[in-house]
């Protein structure tokens, strides 16, 4: 199995300097709720309505760090569930 190796700041698709625009949704890291981006507010500074954690920007790099960690672990249990089916048997 291939070593997870994390990209760096520089290697995901995003421009610094451009923004992401005034247009776009903020995403809780924890359950998942949606809230429309209000010009001018980060939403890092905006917190879930349902469960009180810091919202993330769709398509920044913290949302892009966060995606992949999720896939990886999906991809973990789906790994530890299938094993664990076999050694019941």
């Amino acid at each position: 199995m291939k070593p997870y190796k994390r990209k760096r700041k520089h290697e995901y698709e995003h421009n610094q300097q451009k923004g992401l625009g005034p247009d776009g949704s903020c995403v809780c890291p924890k359950c998942g709720e949606r809230i429309l981006h209000q010009a001018g507010i980060v939403c890092q500074e905006e917190r879930c309505p349902k469960c009180g954690a810091k919202m993330l920007r769709e398509g920044s790099y913290h949302y892009q760090l966060f995606d992949k960690e999720e896939k990886i672990t999906e991809n973990l249990l789906k790994k530890t569930r299938s094993v664990s089916i076999v050694w019941q048997k």
